[in-house]
Order: C-alpha cells, then sequence, then structure tokens
C-alpha cells in the first residue's frame, strides 16, 4: 500500500564500452545508447555541436578485434617469451641482491666513520665543534643518499616485468575471447596494450603503449 502512486525508477543501463573511448572532433566522452534494440556510441557533445556520427557496438567490436588479431601472439611464440621473462628476472634479482649488499656494506661504513668522528671529537683529539658539525653533516649526507638509492633500487626493482607478463599472457589468450567476444575482456586487453582511445568519423584510433 505504501508503495502505490511511487515511480519506479529506471534501471540504468550499463554499456561495455561507454566512457572508455573520447570523441576525435571534440574531444568529449564517448556514450552509449539504445535504439531498436541495437547498441550505438555516440558523442556526448557536451563541450559544443560535434557531427560525429553513431556507431553500432557491432561495427566498434569488429574494429577491436581487428586491432586485438594485429597483437596476437601464437601459443609457441609466448611460451619462450614467459620462459625469456623467468630468467631476466631470476638475473635482475641476482643482481639487486647484489647491489643492494653493497649499497648496505657502505652505510655500515659511514656509520663506523661517525661513530669515529664522535669518539674523536669526545676525547678531545685536536678536532673543534664546527669542523665535527660540518664533517658529521657531510658524512650523514652520504648515508642519507645511499639509503635513498636502496629506497629507489627496491620500489623500481623489477615491476616491468610483470605488466610485460600479462601482456604477453592476455596476448596469447586473445584468440579464447575473440571467439566468446567477451566485451569486458576485450576492453581490457585493450586497455594494456593502448591509450588515448579516439571514436574519429566512426573509426577507432588507439594510441599504442
Amino acid at each position: 500500500m505504501n508503495n502505490r502512486g511511487k515511480k519506479k525508477r529506471k534501471r540504468k543501463h550499463e554499456f561495455a564500452f561507454s566512457g572508455f573511448m573520447r570523441c576525435g572532433k571534440c574531444g568529449c566522452l564517448i556514450t552509449a545508447e539504445t535504439q531498436k534494440g541495437h547498441i550505438y556510441y555516440h558523442c556526448t557533445k557536451k563541450k559544443q555541436i560535434c557531427n560525429e556520427k553513431y556507431l553500432r557496438e557491432e561495427a566498434l567490436v569488429e574494429q577491436m578485434k581487428s586491432v586485438i588479431q594485429k597483437v596476437f601472439i601464437p601459443d609457441d611464440w609466448a611460451e619462450n617469451v614467459l620462459a625469456e621473462l623467468d630468467r631476466e628476472k631470476t638475473s635482475i634479482q641476482n643482481e639487486g641482491l647484489s647491489f643492494v649488499q653493497n649499497l648496505k656494506s657502505r652505510k655500515t661504513e659511514v656509520e663506523q666513520k661517525i661513530d669515529r668522528l664522535l669518539d674523536i671529537y669526545i676525547e678531545g683529539k685536536g678536532i673543534s665543534p664546527d669542523e665535527y658539525q660540518a664533517k658529521k653533516a657531510k658524512l650523514l649526507g652520504e648515508k642519507a643518499d645511499i639509503d635513498q638509492e636502496i629506497r629507489d633500487f627496491e620500489q623500481k626493482g623489477n615491476n616491468w616485468l610483470e605488466p610485460m607478463r600479462e601482456v604477453i599472457l592476455l596476448s596469447s589468450q586473445a584468440k579464447i575471447f575473440l571467439s566468446q567476444g567477451d566485451k569486458t575482456q576485450i576492453r581490457a586487453f585493450l586497455k594494456n596494450v593502448g591509450s588515448n582511445f579516439m571514436l574519429n568519423s566512426k573509426r577507432l584510433e588507439i594510441s599504442p603503449k
């Protein structure tokens, strides 16, 4: 009874590629709507009048599939690349351990110098307060630089390997979701291999990463 007279909210339809592209003519986002049982993508025209034409989703997906087919990787080639990435990862890890250990050894040496400097100063062995502070500041600066090098290396490390691995795996699996027509996977794959997606004169334009 209490619900009588209340307006039902329209369910918002989620389109696979809405907000994924921008208009090549005016730069606005590309949105979508359903007309006569078909999904059409078009410019939102929020900035200005725009003459970008409507494009049916089927035609858009075919263009996307064409792009994916160009970067498709055969299984045997993918296996070789993944094996090479594994070898590279192991090599980087080994080199990294040696590099970080060397930095930590240098840091220990600097800390020992700071301790010796303090001992000399406390024992009054011919070093003035100003000289002590100047030398201490220099050594602390060296220590801070080494700490920063260690942090930088640990942050960067082999971070580029995992994104590369994901792209290779996706590329080798592309034939599966191409045959299935999975729009979610198509969108995810394109975002991994490209950027700056534009719809210009009903043609999909992508900038490679």
